[in-house]
């Protein structure tokens, strides 16, 4: 990951670990958004981003093809209570653009991301509303966000073995363990007073404890 951009607009907080509870629709749409045949839809929305970064237009275009594509699934969603959490999927869809944008080394603010978006998308009535959803999240906190995001992602594979009766097997053990071992590393960094973290981290543990087949803590 890139060394952290003293220049890029950093906002509050307080509401970035609000959206982990849709972690299951997400999932699905980061699946489906990984595919070139789906993403490539939406070419005519990303041309020529990225083109003043020399050596990196086509990694710059290809985060901005596959964000569009997450963010029409997001609010496109066929589920009607999903929909009704809008500052959610824009807390989301910030976390992910920072997250890529750390994670391929690009040295782009978001707020420029999506200023650069919104000019060759000029109705797109969400990239407006993400002017206040729009801040540079520090490398460690991404890291931070991504961890727990993974172990959301185990909580809900483990999920789906309980509810559909699948013999208890290798698979949810798997699962069980690895959220016990990312759980305790993130549980460290509490004692850094990394509050809105460690609030983030009690909510999961409370979600947790109601799968009836669990590993304790």
């Amino acid at each position: 990951m890139m060394d952290d951009n003293q220049l890029c607009y950093r906002g509050p907080t307080k509401n970035r670990y609000i959206f982990y509870e849709h972690t299951d629709k997400y999932m699905q749409y980061e699946k489906k958004c990984l595919q070139e045949k789906n993403y490539n839809k939406f070419g005519n929305k990303c041309k020529s981003i990225g083109s003043e970064y020399a050596g990196q237009e086509n990694i710059i275009n290809t985060i901005c093809l596959k964000f569009h594509c997450l963010m029409y699934n997001i609010f496109n969603s066929q589920f009607p209570e999903y929909d009704k959490n809008e500052h959610a999927h824009l807390e989301y869809l910030n976390y992910w653009l920072n997250h890529e944008l750390h994670l391929k080394n690009i040295d782009i603010c978001p707020e420029y991301f999506y200023q650069t978006m919104r000019s060759l998308d000029i109705n797109n009535d969400i990239l407006r509303k993400l002017r206040t959803n729009n801040s540079y999240i520090v490398k460690e906190e991404v890291r931070n966000m991504h961890a727990l995001y993974h172990i959301y992602k185990n909580y809900v594979e483990m999920n789906e073995i309980v509810k559909n009766n699948t013999l208890i097997g290798n698979a949810f053990f798997s699962y069980a363990n690895n959220i016990v071992e990312k759980y305790s590393e993130l549980s460290k960094k509490c004692a850094q007073k990394n509050n809105f973290l460690c609030d983030a981290l009690n909510v999961f543990k409370e979600k947790y404890n109601k799968i009836e087949l669990k590993v304790n803590y």
